[in-house]
This record gives C-alpha cells, structure tokens and sequence, in this order.
C-alpha cells in the first residue's frame, strides 16, 4: 500500500510542477514580449531637420566678434586681444611685402586703368 499511495503522491506532485513550470514559461514569455514591445517605443527619437540645426547653429555665430585670432610664434607671448590683433595684421602685412618685394612684376601689355 505504501507504494501505491508513495507512486500517486508523485505522479501528482511531478503534474502540478508540470503546470507551474508551463504557467511560469507563459508568464515569462508574455512578459519579455510585453517588455520588448514597450521599451522599442522608448527607443523613438525626435528627428530634427538639418534645415532647423544650420538655423540655429548660424544664430549662434557672432558675424562682428573673432573668438580668436589666427596666430604666429612670435604673437602668442601677447596675452592681450588687441595686441594680439595688431600682431597678426602687422606680421601679415610684413610676409605679404617680403614676398611681393622678392617678386619680380612683369607685364605683357600696356595697362590703361585708373586707380582710385
């Protein structure tokens, strides 16, 4: 009798862990889908025309301020704005005369222009 009653015991226990099992695979499956569903609307992004970021980035550009000058070596001692500014036009200014003074200007034909 033992057994009988030991074999039924089992055969039950095994049959509703069987069904928990299942139940606990539904739900689970139910809730990674549920899961995927909602976190893939989370995902969306706002989509910004390129015309509304060129906009808003030329807004942002100062047209009558240089952040910084161009710079040359013997400029960045000067810890000034303005010097700095009179360092560069004046360093320019003397590269460009040196090599138009190295130049030798030739012309081909009569020039007839005023110069104003």
């Amino acid at each position: 009798m033992p057994s009988i009653i030991s074999q039924f015991w089992h055969k039950t226990i095994l049959k509703y862990l069987h069904t928990i099992i299942n139940l606990f695979m539904r739900c689970s499956f139910s809730f990674l889908l549920l899961l995927l569903v909602v976190s893939c609307t989370s995902w969306e992004t706002k989509r910004v025309s390129t015309q509304e970021v060129l906009h808003q980035k030329w807004d942002a550009v100062s047209l009558n301020e240089v952040g910084e000058y161009p710079s040359f070596t013997v400029c960045d001692t000067t810890q000034d704005r303005l010097n700095h500014k009179r360092c560069f036009e004046n360093t320019i200014q003397g590269v460009l005369v040196n090599e138009l003074a190295i130049k030798e200007l030739v012309v081909t034909q009569a020039i007839n222009d005023t110069v104003w």
